[in-house]
């Protein structure tokens, strides 16, 4: 089955086992129902505007439990909250979900790798959710894990017809960041992030006192600006043994 309709969503089959829910209109709302297993899934998909961008929100109603996540995104950040369901197992298999960019996706695995029989796409079925079931509209209000800093400085932007491309650094809290957004064929972004004794040491080797980030972000864009700073910047920090982690959002 390479793809199945329902309601007004799609859900298609990218490989076996897994199954991805996209969309492009803003906003956007949609039920689906998603049986794996004997397992059943009611589900409520909705992207809206906030005051700077979008909010993405996941509705998982499982085993009579709503679980409530998603991401939203700024300008030039975003970030996560909430979480999916956890600890989904059949058998030999367990299910995960994922979002990333505008899709929904879930996926069984394997727990044991060397026997997958009986895996694959016989063992999903969709159905359509009553707009009765009382899925709970969005009221988590948790920060997300980045937020937008007034003080930051642009590293690289690019456009043409088919690709977007920007990269800042700006400071969140105690963390310097690195946030890079692309738009092409889909949408990603995606943060390098320096912290705690990380980020003394940063400053360290630039010769900068920890009170000077203007001072910071300037260096960063003297050093590293251009369509390969990423590369650079991270190239950089092994260099001088810096460590940084690299986190992946919408």
């Amino acid at each position: 089955m390479s793809e199945t309709k329902y309601v007004n969503a799609e859900w298609v089959c990218e490989k076996p086992g897994k199954y991805i829910h996209k969309w492009t209109e803003y906003p956007y709302e949609a039920r689906s129902g998603v049986r794996w297993r004997g397992q059943e899934f009611q589900i409520r998909i909705t992207e809206e505007p906030n005051d700077f961008g979008r909010t993405k929100t996941f509705h998982i109603k499982y085993k009579k439990k709503v679980y409530t996540c998603g991401a939203a995104k700024w300008k030039w950040s975003g970030g996560g909250f909430g979480s999916f369901p956890e600890n989904i197992i059949s058998g030999n298999f367990r299910l995960k979900f994922h979002c990333s960019g505008s899709n929904l996706s879930f996926e069984e695995i394997a727990i044991d790798p060397k026997k997958t029989e009986g895996g694959g796409n016989c063992a999903v079925e969709f159905f359509e959710v009553s707009p009765r079931v009382k899925l709970r509209s969005h009221q988590y209000r948790e920060a997300p894990c980045i937020r937008k800093n007034t003080t930051e400085i642009e590293l690289h932007s690019f456009r043409d017809a088919n690709v977007a491309t920007d990269v800042v650094a700006h400071f969140d809290k105690d963390r310097l960041v690195l946030n890079t957004w692309r738009l092409g064929s889909g949408e990603d972004e995606y943060y390098y992030i320096v912290s705690g004794e990380n980020l003394k040491k940063l400053f360290e080797v630039f010769r900068l006192e920890e009170h000077q980030r203007a001072e910071l972000l300037i260096g960063l864009h003297n050093a590293f600006k251009g369509k390969d700073c990423e590369q650079n910047f991270t190239r950089y920090l092994k260099y001088k043994n810096i460590e940084y982690a690299h986190q992946f959002c919408l």
